[in-house]
């Protein structure tokens, strides 16, 4: 809900793109991988598009806060604007 990426293959190849810039994560290569094999063989037009917004998402975590390092739980009260705010997302 914080990265507000939507529940779509889309969305999930640009949560684990996230996640791969914040941790490295050999299992979101795997992920990112297969799930851009599954869009060329089901909608090879959507593919450009959704590596961009790969990409875009990389580059989100990189520069958002590491988020394993934040004591989300402790933000939990406050308005998800500002606690987008706080991660820098």
């Amino acid at each position: 809900m914080v990265l507000d990426y939507p529940i779509t293959p889309q969305g999930e190849i640009e949560v684990q793109a996230f996640t791969l810039a914040q941790i490295k994560s050999p299992t979101s290569v795997m992920l990112i991988t297969g799930g851009f094999l599954n869009l060329l063989d089901r909608a090879p037009q959507m593919t450009p598009n959704i590596f961009s917004a790969a990409i875009d998402a990389y580059n989100r975590g990189v520069k958002a806060e590491f988020l394993l390092g934040v004591r989300l739980e402790d933000l939990l009260r406050e308005p998800l604007n500002k606690i987008r705010d706080v991660v820098r997302l």
